[in-house]
């Protein structure tokens, strides 16, 4: 059964990290938040899970603690404490924001987003492995989806200038 950019269940696909990071400059250019923040926040799911699933081997699944809502919230609340308390009240907000980001463009293949309460969107993680070794293709949908992303955060970029200030706050100014 076709799902999310027609394809069947089995050749879903997240987003990597090129449109991971495209499409969180391209967030911090509309929305007035930290890019810095918005970009760590937008990394920390796959640094924390690929790291605990490929090097640690700790993790049945390199999606799976950090890609949760109880990791989602407890971090964003962490931030948000952590802005306030070094005189960066908007550190919460652009963490909120990354983070976001990051769990949207991974919305296309199952996502175990109440792990451990529901199993549901669980998979083995076997996939990162089996495209290293040739055994499994991206998909072409989604390198091109990535690629248009890319351009046009590359676009923005250039449009706008790349001095880490969004435009909404360049606008304003």
């Amino acid at each position: 059964m076709p799902g999310p950019l027609g394809m069947a269940r089995s050749e879903r696909q997240t987003m990597i990290l090129p449109g991971h990071i495209a499409s969180v400059l391209l967030a911090t250019h509309f929305l007035n938040v930290d890019r810095r923040v918005a970009l760590g926040a937008s990394l920390f799911p796959d640094a924390v899970d690929k790291a605990l699933h490929w090097l640690a081997r700790c993790t049945p699944s390199d999606r799976l603690w950090a890609h949760t809502a109880w990791t989602f919230a407890g971090s964003s609340l962490l931030a948000s404490l952590i802005g306030r308390a070094t005189g960066h009240p908007q550190a919460g907000r652009s963490w909120l924001i990354g983070y976001t980001v990051h769990l949207l463009g991974d919305v296309s293949a199952p996502l175990a987003f109440f792990y451990p309460l529901s199993k549901r969107g669980y998979h083995s993680g076997a996939r990162f492995r089996e495209i290293l070794r040739g055994e499994r293709a991206l998909s072409w949908k989604v390198l091109a989806a990535e690629g248009l992303l890319a351009l046009a955060a590359v676009a923005t970029e250039v449009y706008f200038g790349g001095n880490g200030k969004s435009s909404a706050k360049r606008c304003a100014q």
